[in-house]
């Protein structure tokens, strides 16, 4: 009689009763199917997703401690000063979307209406040129406050805002420019927002306010 040589998946065929699902023979049996392999993956992506996603904007208030002011203070300095240097000051003005973050929904969309109907006095890009080859010595803030929900700004929580800010900076050869910012700024969890912009002055040479501005809250390079 002659011996028949038996595999090791036939031994496994008879010791369990069912195919064997060993590496690197995979039977059909035992394979997944595309919609089984992919729907893991995309739970997977769903929740790193989530994990990832960005945290909605939201306004603050005035920090208790000196140092966490001074940071919050110096952020918005400079976004505001790196849109004036680079002829965009419309770029800090928050979208219809975070207007919604900020603003209760009758305040938002009356917000957003009344800007496209006013538009606002901007300087030209061209006009701002001169920001483009200064730095940054001093924002000085006006109109500084507290804004609570409830009240004519339409806050949905409560918001540390400004009116207006003297912008000021200094050219090689140490000579000073400044700008007036007019409209309604909020600082935010991801920076400066504003929620209107009615005026970007173009710069000014020595401009007249620079030493006789009063300032609310200020924020000084050289203190820095």
């Amino acid at each position: 009689m002659r011996a028949v040589a038996h595999s090791d998946s036939d031994a496994t065929r008879a010791t369990y009763g069912r195919p064997s699902c060993a590496v690197p023979s995979v039977p059909p049996e035992c394979r997944l199917g595309r919609r089984q392999r992919v729907l893991p993956l995309l739970v997977l992506a769903f929740v790193a997703g989530c994990g990832n996603a960005p945290r909605p904007l939201e306004p603050v208030v005035p920090p208790a401690e000196l140092v966490e002011r001074r940071v919050l203070v110096e952020r918005a300095a400079h976004d505001l000063f790196r849109a004036l240097a680079d002829g965009d000051p419309r770029r800090l003005l928050a979208d219809e979307v975070q207007l919604r973050d900020l603003l209760v929904s009758p305040a938002a969309t009356r917000w957003a209406q009344a800007r496209r109907a006013a538009g606002g006095s901007i300087a030209h890009a061209s006009q701002l040129g001169p920001f483009a080859s200064a730095r940054l010595v001093r924002l000085c803030m006006q109109g500084v406050r507290v804004e609570q929900p409830g009240g004519p700004v339409g806050v949905r929580r409560p918001a540390w805002v400004f009116d207006r800010a003297l912008v000021a900076a200094e050219q090689p050869g140490r000579r000073r420019i400044a700008s007036w910012v007019e409209g309604l700024f909020v600082f935010t969890t991801h920076g400066l927002r504003a929620i209107d912009l009615v005026l970007v002055e173009a710069p000014r040479w020595e401009h007249v306010d620079l030493d006789h501005a009063i300032c609310e809250v200020a924020f000084d390079a050289a203190s820095g």
